[in-house]
């Protein structure tokens, strides 16, 4: 199921928060929260209407991907294979110098808790092999990610039966040092709103 809403419709995301490009080093985790169970939606991005980001960053288009079959992970450290629904928002972003920044928001909401950080682990000893991921705890790490031109930043967090894969990107051309404070920030935001959002409820 897709659903695109943007400026055509009348509809933006005004963030106003309290931190701004360089504002800090980009080192705050998530905040923490207790175990719980979260529950897949067909419209992810709608948890993020109305929740602040950054200060001077608007969401001016996001795309809903959210396929309600199940899949199978075949990739937890147990070697069974679990089931899990997958759901994803998409996000372009303009900042006060109209330059373009992405967040991908996607999560993995399984049956039952237990396979979530299972898979979390897995990915983050393949990551440890080939890249040097910053380890925030058991359940949440950072890694730097690049898309041509276009620097990155990845946070992978789990909790409960759900896995976050929350990814922001920088503006073409800007160099990473310049900008990681800021993709942290992002993704880090974007794992609180998202997380928050699906836990305890259904729908």
């Amino acid at each position: 199921m897709r659903f695109a809403w943007g400026l055509g419709l009348g509809v933006l995301l005004a963030v106003t928060a309290c931190t701004t490009e360089g504002g800090d080093d980009g080192k705050r985790p998530p905040s923490p929260r207790a175990e719980a169970t979260h529950y897949w939606t067909a419209a992810p991005c709608s948890l993020f209407r109305g929740k602040t980001l950054l200060k001077g960053y608007t969401v001016f288009y996001a795309l809903d991907i959210a396929d309600p079959a199940t899949q199978l992970d075949y990739g937890t450290s147990d070697g069974k294979q679990w089931p899990y629904q997958h759901a994803a928002c998409t996000m372009h972003l303009s900042d006060h110098q109209q330059r373009i920044w992405d967040l991908d928001a996607a999560v993995d909401i399984y049956e039952r808790t237990g396979p979530a950080c299972s898979r979390h682990r897995v990915d983050k000893d393949l990551d440890a092999a080939t890249a040097s991921p910053d380890v925030i705890d058991d359940h949440a790490y950072r890694l730097s990610v690049g898309k041509g031109s276009r620097p990155g930043r990845t946070l992978q967090m789990c909790n409960g039966n759900a896995r976050f894969i929350v990814t922001a990107q920088g503006p073409a051309g800007s160099r990473p040092a310049d900008v990681q404070g800021t993709l942290d920030q992002l993704t880090d935001r974007g794992a609180d709103v998202y997380e928050s959002g699906l836990r305890n409820r259904h729908g």
